[in-house]
């Protein structure tokens, strides 16, 4: 195969890596611009709130919307010590997050575990783990994304893959372009 041959393809499978990057892309980078300056609304069946410890906890149909986001769990922990939040973890079977992008895209996750390290800008997405934009689709059961750098691991956190369940599955559509 000729190198006039081999950069069409280089460029469909380097397209398909970007496309990837904005399937995990979180709130902050992609996310509807306008989103961050919404309020927060959080709606549980319960809350337990500790100001000092900078903790809080809430359970049972637990849902957090701002703007176009709206996050669903069945409990959602908020570490936030000295009034920053450090760390948001939510649980649920499964847990699910929408979202509308910059692009007008939508964004659909979910997993069974959800957590966000703030400072790190580190989304992890754990247990039966699934993002997807329009068609295009990648699960597994671990997709981890660095929102500083863009990189994306997906896969088994143990790299035994010998069991199908672990391994990654994506499906990209060709662009109408």
């Amino acid at each position: 195969m000729s190198i006039q041959n081999t950069l069409p393809l280089l460029k469909h499978l380097l397209s398909k890596v970007l496309l990837l990057a904005l399937l995990v892309a979180p709130v902050e980078l992609s996310a509807l611009y306008s989103d961050a300056k919404q309020p927060v609304s959080i709606d549980a069946n319960s809350a337990t709130m500790n100001k000092l410890k900078g903790y809080a906890v809430y359970e049972g149909n637990v849902i957090i919307t701002q703007g176009t986001l709206k996050i669903t769990a069945h409990r959602i922990e908020i570490f936030a010590p000295r009034n920053a939040i450090q760390k948001i973890v939510a649980h649920g079977s499964p847990v699910k997050l929408e979202q509308k992008m910059d692009n007008g895209n939508h964004v659909k996750a979910k997993a069974n575990k959800l957590t966000y390290q703030v400072s790190k800008k580190n989304v992890i997405l754990v247990g039966n783990a699934n993002v997807v934009q329009g068609q295009d689709r990648v699960s597994s059961q671990y997709i981890q994304y660095l929102m500083n750098t863009g990189e994306i691991k997906a896969g088994d956190k143990t790299n035994n893959s010998r069991n199908s369940s672990n391994r990654v599955r994506a499906i990209f559509y060709p662009s109408k372009k």
